[in-house]
């Protein structure tokens, strides 16, 4: 469609230079005869489609389109191994992060909802361990979508099997954890979430256009400290998603695709992300030596929209593109504002009476925290 349409505007530019004078009476009347002639026929021969005169008149020349038609190596095919390519990764990087050497025992479920919630407490990771399984899920179906959709796969089926495949290989990461940590209900129950919210966003844009689920990360003191003693151990530097102090799961809502928003008085807001977070620190890696007690936190922000920075800053293309895919699943330090949290702490001090229930803190945005 691209080339008929460019043909069809260089037809109507180069028309007039080629058309015959505007009839007249004094030209109306019949040429004369062409009589038969032994000289060689000395006129231009008609231009081909596609072609126009060069500078000398001597050869047509082709027109050079707008833009080179792109090349479809990237097709199904190719699109399909990068998936596999995708999983390959992720399972190489599991065995050694979590399953290598690993003690076993008979295999158990883990199915205590104080246990298995995304805000218990009273966990080796406060809940930020179910918030990790569903946005690690939620990633990985998005980004393989987009892949097999390059690949000329449609949308819709894209999406259903590209969080089947997440869902299936958590599911599989799950049985493997049953004789070791066990099968815990609550990330088998934030794995298929994460894999269905990400189909429903990639079908519905008016809701992705209003909504992110992001990690913000920055990678913590006591996990800094590990990668550089214990880089290759089970468990401690390589397996950076254990790093919850320096994790932090977004809930992003875009003022600009809010609507009504495009008055002029509000040209303000396509800038404005409005961010509602969680986050736990002093939980997992465990602190050496511990400073405080490990606590949740739930925040209320604003922030930079990057999405619409790239698009004022860069024209459409690959790289414009590929920083969208990015900041639809993740945040950059320094780019947020925090206008204040609410607390929640597993206290360990003896002396008050609340030692095995929470401490709920209200904390101004200036109250700064340990943790990193």
């Amino acid at each position: 469609m691209r080339r008929g349409i460019a043909l069809l505007l260089v037809a109507s530019a180069l028309g007039p230079a080629y058309a015959q004078p505007e009839p007249t009476p004094a030209n109306l009347r019949e040429p004369p005869p062409q009589l038969e002639s032994s000289q060689p026929d000395t006129r231009p021969e008609p231009l081909p489609p596609g072609t126009q005169p060069t500078s000398t008149g001597s050869r047509p020349a082709a027109i050079i389109p707008e833009s080179p038609t792109p090349t479809q190596w990237f097709d199904r095919r190719v699109s399909a191994a990068s998936v596999g390519a995708v999983y390959g990764v992720f399972a190489t990087w599991a065995y050694f992060a979590w399953f290598r050497g690993a003690n076993e025992r008979p295999f158990f479920f883990e199915t205590k909802w104080s246990q298995e919630n995304p805000f218990a407490l009273h966990t080796y990771a406060g809940g930020a361990d179910k918030w990790g399984h569903g946005w690690a899920s939620y990633t990985l179906t998005r980004g393989t979508t987009e892949l097999l959709i390059a690949g000329g796969w449609r949308r819709f089926p894209s999406s259903l099997v590209a969080a089947g495949l997440a869902a299936a290989a958590f599911t599989v990461q799950e049985i493997k954890d049953g004789p070791i940590w066990g099968f815990e209900v609550g990330d088998f129950a934030t794995d298929l979430s994460g894999a269905a919210l990400a189909a429903v966003m990639e079908n519905l844009p008016a809701l992705d256009r209003l909504l992110d689920f992001r990690l913000r990360y920055f990678p913590s003191a006591d996990f800094r400290k590990l990668a550089g003693t214990k880089f290759w151990s089970r468990g401690d530097g390589i397996d950076i998603a254990q790093d919850y102090s320096g994790m932090s799961f977004q809930l992003v809502l875009h003022l600009g695709a809010l609507p009504g928003t495009t008055q002029p008085w509000l040209s303000w807001m396509p800038w404005v992300d409005v961010i509602t977070g969680f986050e736990t620190r002093g939980y997992s890696p465990t602190p050496i030596p511990r400073v405080h007690d490990p606590y949740q936190s739930w925040y209320l922000g604003i922030g930079l929209n990057m999405q619409h920075l790239l698009q004022k800053l860069f024209r459409p293309g690959k790289l414009r593109s590929f920083g969208h895919g990015f900041f639809e699943v993740l945040s950059l330090p320094g780019t947020d504002l925090r206008l204040g949290d609410v607390r929640r702490t597993w206290t360990s001090d003896p002396s008050t009476t609340l030692r095995r229930g929470p401490v709920l803190e209200l904390l101004p945005a200036a109250v700064r925290y340990g943790g990193r």
